[in-house]
């Protein structure tokens, strides 16, 4: 077997593993095979995917999104087509906010982590602790807005709430409360700064999302800003669709509000 073939299967090996509705770049899945200046090669690779069915090499793109492969599938526009059949929208050759789509084979097919999580409400000392350095955040990205956002986050009332921790270092929380009978609010989503790419919100979500069922809850709903791309991106990936703004949040420019049906 040629350098060159062995090579295509490595990347095809990686882009087989690229999930229904994401993308990546060339030179993301070249750094992730340690061939960093391999970019080139991994775009040959892919011209040469298309008589293998399992491997979607529309879902590889270059580093801002544009569809620079699309010559290499027949007909006109189906590198589009097959994109836009996955949610993924496309304007003028290129994959629309393409960060929130975007798979990086060095977080998505790391080594699983040892988390443990745990099952809290509002009093737990290490949910609290996380919650403050939420709040230090968000002062900082809601700008002046953050006394309106504020009012509706306090989490005295907050009974269900989960915890990880990585090496017995509380490293993330959320909680839910109840809306009304068939809806939960998923609420004070975190991650620590040094523990982000590594899974952690959405274990956390997932959890949450379990425990809501047991309670008989139909739909989770959710709010967050427009400026928290990682946090769009995150419940995008979970399976959240965008709905009008609900409650509060109601005709504020700034919000963006996701539901999904357990």
């Amino acid at each position: 077997m040629s350098k060159q073939n062995d090579f295509f299967d490595k990347v095809y090996e990686v882009v087989k593993q690229i999930p229904f509705g994401r993308a990546t770049s060339y030179g993301t899945i070249a750094k992730y095979l340690g061939a960093a200046r391999s970019s080139r090669m991994v775009g040959y690779a892919m011209n040469a995917a298309h008589a293998l069915p399992e491997v979607p090499a529309h879902r590889v793109v270059n580093r801002n999104g544009v569809l620079t492969g699309k010559h290499h599938f027949p007909g006109t526009n189906l590198m589009q087509q097959l994109l836009e059949s996955e949610n993924i929208k496309v304007v003028e050759d290129q994959i629309v906010h393409f960060k929130t789509v975007f798979w990086d084979p060095k977080i998505e097919l790391r080594t699983p982590l040892d988390i443990d999580t745990k099952r809290v409400n509002s009093t737990d000392s290490d949910f609290i602790a996380l919650v403050k350095k939420l709040d230090e955040d968000l002062a900082i990205r809601d700008g002046e807005d953050h006394s309106f956002y504020a009012q509706y986050n306090g989490i005295e009332n907050l009974n269900n709430a989960i915890v990880t921790l990585l090496d017995d270092q509380a490293v993330g929380c959320g909680a839910f409360k109840c809306i009304d009978e068939d809806t939960a609010e998923i609420k004070r989503m975190y991650t620590d700064e040094d523990q982000r790419g590594k899974g952690i919100a959405s274990i956390v979500l997932d959890e949450l999302e379990v425990w809501t069922k047991e309670l008989g809850f139909k739909k989770c709903v959710l709010e967050t800003g427009k400026m928290q791309p990682e946090a769009i991106a995150l419940y995008k990936k979970q399976g959240y669709k965008i709905i009008a703004n609900y409650g509060p949040y109601i005709g504020i420019e700034a919000s963006l509000c996701f539901q999904k049906m357990l």
